[in-house]
């Protein structure tokens, strides 16, 4: 299986330094120039999909994605039961908006918000858990961009990436005996640490992209929700070289921002009388469009 591995990973590379030598003879000038992202993310994919197929031939102990969170949720209402009125109403708010967002999930399981502490930020756990730090809630501007993230972090949980991780991090470990509790330790630890790749962004940012529209909401939050969550001047950086890119686990955030504010535009041209809600009011007043709908949070432009 490694030899497999090997090869086809050392065809990849060929396929890549093949694709630069044309681009520099033809001296081809993309988007953000010097980086591939967009190139790296699509070859990514068929390593994804090869780790994925590989993952799923080996069961560890028949333990399946809801059982893993129901175990991860029990641990996590005790670490992170909201503290204040203020705590409660958002919670109540994220989980409101997470049941409408999920209302046709393929996965077996109920989703689940958490608010916690720490710098802004949002990530997902098997099972149908997903975090939000308080940070995070104060410097989005709009349902709109909540929307965008919290729809990400289900897409990162609809596609698989969080199990598959799972899976792959126990056979590492060769953890072939033990119980629910002892599986749900370790991947509460191991998705600390857990970093995805430039294809598993991209699926998870369509699949984000593809819920705004699906929800009403304006597409260009996914783009704005993508300033928001800009901290560090590295990430404005451009790499110095098109194989750097293709060793940074993150496509650059300026990538993401231009692509899908592009797309946002783009799909504002192709359908100029489709308004869209934004909902400014809804996140300060903690009430989800389903809910309440104010007539001057629709973009009319």
């Amino acid at each position: 299986m490694k030899v497999l591995r090997a090869i086809f990973f050392l065809l990849l590379i060929c396929g890549v330094v093949g694709v630069s030598l044309i681009l520099i003879r033809e001296k081809s000038q993309p988007p953000f120039s010097r980086s591939f992202a967009p190139l790296f993310q699509e070859l990514g994919k068929p390593v994804k999909s090869f780790d994925r197929v590989i993952s799923r031939m080996f069961p560890i102990n028949d333990i399946d994605e809801k059982v893993l969170g129901d175990q991860i949720k029990l641990t996590f209402a005790r670490l992170f039961e909201p503290n204040t009125s203020d705590e409660t109403a958002t919670v109540r708010y994220l989980n409101s908006l997470i049941s409408s967002l999920t209302d046709e999930s393929s996965k077996p399981f109920d989703y689940r918000v958490y608010l916690v502490n720490g710098s802004p930020n949002a990530f997902a756990y098997p099972g149908g858990i997903i975090c939000v730090t308080k940070e995070l809630i104060n410097i989005l501007e709009s349902e709109a961009e909540l929307v965008a993230v919290l729809s990400h972090e289900i897409g990162h949980i609809e596609r698989g990436h969080l199990f598959d991780a799972a899976r792959g991090e126990m056979l590492r470990r060769k953890i072939h005996e033990g119980t629910v509790i002892t599986y749900a330790d370790d991947v509460i630890h191991m998705i600390a640490s857990l970093t995805f790749s430039k294809a598993q962004e991209d699926e998870a940012d369509e699949y984000g992209f593809r819920m705004l529209l699906k929800k009403v909401y304006d597409p260009i939050a996914m783009s704005t929700s993508f300033e928001k969550l800009i901290q560090k001047p590295v990430s404005k950086q451009e790499p110095t070289n098109p194989f750097e890119d293709f060793f940074t686990t993150h496509p650059y955030t300026e990538l993401r921002i231009e692509k899908f504010r592009s797309r946002a535009n783009l799909w504002k041209e192709n359908f100029p009388n489709e308004n869209r809600y934004i909902g400014k009011k809804n996140l300060v007043n903690k009430q989800p469009k389903f809910e309440v709908t104010y007539p001057d949070e629709w973009d009319y432009s």
